[in-house]
């Protein structure tokens, strides 16, 4: 538990930094700046799907392996600084200051995020929070310049980039890790685990291409809608990226016999805590959503309702993934994202084309509510199977009627 706290702690404090860049921005540069800068935060948090699934979450199944923590760091590292580039290509190539910023932001996001889930899923929780405070205290110095003496966002996404870059260093000192940006491939279980990035990226990584469709299909305003409406709820958000870490590491560290009681744990308290949060946001919001996202108020207040129902689905699914994690299943999920991302990449597009961003709203949610059905019902029906082929393998006692017809 305390471990848990420690790591909602942690993500809050990623997720307060991401809630004051959407605002700065949202408020000097409405809906259409703020959409531009969702294309690039899908960008980024795509590839930290991938990177956390080569990464931290490798490692952790092999938590007391030095080897293989930092040879999934270094993958993490070479996956993201090959994005950087990528995006300081189309930055210069658009004559766009913020996206040119955000280059330097990928790579350390990726590696402040793999630092601090293992600092604090190892129980170094004050390690892990030390460095959240360093980026948030860079990142509202910068918000609060670009609020009170109107400088320019672009200086805010610098600051968070050496923020970033800082806490990481900072970590990877701690935790003793370098940075060494290559790719090693003498670690048994790479294709696994790579085989799980590539799931994640069709499954949730569906999510932010779907980002990079409506742009191509909407207005970039109807982005900046979207992302207006998911910051309300983001420190929300963070339950279920805590719960799917730490669920991991418990369920791969403990017994069989455990299984059960550790599911029904990871899928209560993340709803429970999301159903309360979600209320008391949406409450919140009447009093203060114009305050503090300005201009850009109007275009989020309707969209409000399903981003935080969608946030509830969410967080209903976070233990059942991480169990189709440490059973290996990878087969199963895959089915299920492809089913999901069909469906976001097609139905998502065309609801925003023809009803603008509350169609689109409305879709995400349906799509997040035929996952979580498919992935409880995937969990329930490989344990059934598994349950079967146990019992038929076991052998005969002595004393069975089968035995005394021998």
């Amino acid at each position: 538990m305390i471990r848990f706290a420690g790591l909602i702690a942690s993500n809050a404090a990623s997720s307060i930094v991401a809630m004051l860049l959407t605002i700065v921005i949202g408020r000097q540069g409405g809906p259409a700046l703020l959409g531009v800068f969702s294309v690039c935060f899908a960008a980024m948090a795509f590839i930290d799907l991938f990177a956390r699934e080569i990464g931290v979450n490798r490692a952790l199944l092999h938590a007391s392996n030095a080897t293989i923590r930092q040879q999934a760091f270094s993958r993490a590292l070479l996956v993201s600084l090959s994005v950087a580039v990528l995006v300081a290509g189309a930055g210069w190539v658009m004559s766009a200051p913020i996206v040119l910023a955000m280059s330097p932001v990928v790579p350390g996001y990726v590696c402040y995020n793999y630092l601090r889930l293992w600092a604090v899923s190892d129980g170094q929780i004050r390690k892990g929070l030390t460095a959240d405070v360093v980026q948030l205290t860079l990142v509202c110095a910068g918000s609060a310049a670009a609020i009170v003496g109107n400088v320019p966002v672009v200086w805010v996404v610098l600051c968070w980039a050496a923020g970033l870059w800082l806490s990481a260093v900072m970590l990877a000192y701690q935790v003793r890790l370098r940075f060494i940006p290559r790719w090693p491939a003498s670690e048994q279980g790479v294709a696994t685990g790579t085989h799980f990035g590539v799931q994640v990226l069709i499954g949730n990584g569906s999510v932010h291409v779907m980002t990079f469709i409506l742009a191509a299909v909407t207005h970039t305003a109807v982005l900046g809608a979207i992302r207006g409406a998911s910051t309300v709820f983001g420190p929300i958000n963070l339950i279920s990226t805590s719960v799917s870490t730490l669920a991991i590491r418990q369920i791969a560290d403990g017994k069989e016999e455990d299984r059960a009681k550790h599911m029904l744990y990871w899928f209560a308290v993340p709803t429970g805590l999301a159903l309360l949060l979600v209320g008391a946001m949406l409450v919140l919001s009447v009093f203060f959503g114009e305050l503090i996202l300005g201009r850009s108020w109007d275009a989020v207040q309707p969209l409000l309702i399903w981003a935080g129902l969608d946030v509830i689905v969410v967080a209903t699914m976070s233990a059942v993934h991480a169990v189709h994690r440490v059973d290996g299943r990878a087969r199963e999920l895959m089915r299920i994202s492809v089913i999901g991302a069909v469906a976001r990449l097609t139905v998502v597009p065309a609801l925003a084309w023809s009803m603008g961003a509350q169609g689109a709203i409305i879709a995400i949610l349906v799509v997040s509510i035929i996952v979580s059905l498919g992935t409880w019902l995937s969990y329930w029906g490989y344990r059934k199977q598994d349950q079967a082929q146990a019992r038929s393998t076991q052998p005969r006692e002595e004393g069975s009627a089968d035995a005394g017809r021998r």
